[in-house]
C-alpha cells in the first residue's frame, strides 16, 4: 500500500474495493538529534482493487503538507466522495466513474479537521469538522459541528452537535 498512517476502507455495489491511505513523515533509523516537530502528513493516497485484492492501482488524492484524516464513502447515485483536512479546511474530492478520476470540489469548510464521512439513502453527506486539523498541529476555536449536504455534495450546511466537548 502507498502510505503508513490514517486508512479508509470502502467497497462499491460492484465489488471495487477502495483503500484510502495517508502518508506520514517516516522516521529515520537514527533517532538521535531527529527534530519530531517536522513530522507531518505529507499525502493521500488511494488505491483502487478490480479483482477483489488482487492487484491495486494507486494514485495520489493530495500531496499537501499536513494533510491528515482522510475518508471515503458513496452517495446513493454511486458517485465516490474523499475529505480530508491540511490545516487550511475540510477539502472534498469526488469521483463519477469508479474511482478511475477524481474531481476537486468547493472546500467543505475553511477551518478544522475531518472527523468522519457519511452518506445516507437519498445523497445526503455528514461530515464531523473537529478543532483540531493538521495533522494535531491546528486547533481552530469554535469549529465543532457537522456539515450536512442535502444533495449529494454541492452544497453545505452547518448541524450543531448535541453537548459540549472539551477541546
Amino acid at each position: 500500500a502507498q502510505g503508513n498512517s490514517d486508512v479508509d476502507l470502502f467497497i462499491d455495489e460492484k465489488g471495487n474495493i477502495f483503500l484510502l491511505s495517508m502518508t506520514y513523515t517516516k522516521l529515520p533509523e537514527d533517532l538521535d538529534n531527529f527534530d519530531f516537530s517536522t513530522m507531518k502528513g505529507e499525502q493521500v493516497n488511494i488505491g483502487v482493487s478490480r479483482d477483489e485484492g488482487q492487484s491495486w492501482d494507486w494514485q495520489f488524492i493530495s500531496r499537501g503538507d499536513y494533510d491528515d484524516r482522510p475518508w471515503i464513502t458513496a452517495t446513493t447515485n454511486g458517485n465516490l466522495h474523499i475529505i480530508w483536512n491540511d490545516g487550511k479546511g475540510v477539502h472534498h474530492r469526488i469521483s463519477r466513474d469508479s474511482g478511475k478520476s477524481w474531481e476537486e470540489r468547493q472546500t467543505i469548510n475553511p477551518k478544522g479537521g475531518s472527523s468522519h464521512l457519511a452518506s445516507g439513502p437519498d445523497g445526503q453527506l455528514a461530515v464531523r469538522v473537529s478543532p483540531l486539523s493538521a495533522s494535531g498541529f491546528q486547533m481552530d476555536e469554535g469549529v465543532d459541528f457537522i456539515r450536512l449536504s442535502l444533495d449529494q455534495g454541492e452544497s453545505w450546511k452547518d448541524v450543531d452537535l448535541p453537548g459540549n466537548r472539551d477541546w
